[in-house]
C-alpha cells in the first residue's frame, strides 16, 4: 500500500524549474528519505504534500486522498517542520495537551517519549525557555505521540546532540512498525540509519540515491 504518491510533479518559481515531472512515493512502513542542495526544493514538497502549495502540475495522494480536494488526510499526518516554534507563553506539559487533541494521541507512548528524552524536569518550564535541542525533543515527542499513518519531518535533528539523535533513530525504527515516514535531511548518515530508501534532487528530478552517492 502506498501512503504517499507524487507522480509526474511540475513546479516552477518565476520561471525556474524547481520540478519536473518528479516522480516518487513512500509504501507503508517505510521510511523514505530526501537529499538535495540547499534551494533545489525539498522542503517545497512538504509544502505541497501539505497544500502550503497548491500551483504544481502533476498528482499527488497522500494516503488516498488528493490534497488539493480534500484536507481530511490531515487529521491522519504529523508534520514536524525545520526551526520549529513551540507556543509561548505556556508550559511544555500544556502545549503537549493542547497537542493531544490532535490525531490519534497515546498517552503512554508520551510518557515513553518523555522518559526516553529525560525530560521530566522540564515539562513545569515555560516553552520560549527551552534550548533548541529540548524544544526539537518536545516537537519530536508531540509528533509521535500522536500516532500519525504518516510522518513528515524537515531536518528532524537539527539541534540533537549524539545521544539524543540515536534516541531519536530508535524511536523511528520502532515507528516504522506502525506508520511511515519522509524525511528532508542534509544528514545522511542519519538517514542510512532509519530510511529504507534515500531519494535525491538532481536536475529538476528525484531520483533513487545510489549507495556509492
Amino acid at each position: 500500500m502506498k501512503v504517499l504518491i507524487v507522480s509526474e510533479l511540475t513546479y516552477k518559481i518565476e520561471g525556474k524549474c524547481i520540478f519536473e515531472n518528479a516522480t516518487f512515493d513512500v509504501s507503508k512502513n517505510e521510511i523514505v528519505g530526501l537529499v538535495g542542495n540547499n534551494g533545489c526544493g525539498k522542503t517545497t514538497i512538504i509544502s505541497i504534500c501539505l497544500t502550503l502549495i497548491t500551483d504544481y502540475l502533476g498528482d499527488v495522494l497522500v494516503l488516498g486522498y488528493n490534497p488539493r480536494k480534500d484536507e481530511q488526510f490531515k487529521r491522519y499526518i504529523s508534520y514536524l517542520p525545520e526551526n520549529v516554534e513551540l507556543l509561548s507563553g505556556i508550559a511544555v506539559e500544556k502545549y503537549l495537551r493542547y497537542s493531544s487533541i490532535f490525531g490519534d494521541f497515546d498517552f503512554s507512548n508520551y510518557d515513553k517519549y518523555i522518559n526516553i528524552f529525560d525530560l521530566q524536569d522540564i515539562l513545569k518550564l515555560e516553552c520560549e525557555k527551552l534550548s533548541k535541542g529540548n524544544t526539537q525533543k518536545i516537537a519530536i515527542t508531540a509528533a509521535l505521540a500522536s500516532n500519525p499513518k504518516l510522518l513528515f519531518m524537515d531536518e528532524p535533528t537539527d539541534g540533537l546532540d549524539e545521544i539524543s539523535k540515536q534516541q531519536f533513530i530508535d524511536m523511528l525504527l520502532e515507528f516504522k512498525k506502525v506508520g511511515s515516514g519522509f524525511i528532508v535531511s542534509h544528514d545522511v548518515d542519519f538517514l542510512n540509519e532509519v530510511a529504507d530508501r534515500i531519494l535525491h534532487i538532481r536536475d529538476c528530478k528525484i531520483v533513487e540515491m545510489k549507495s556509492d552517492e
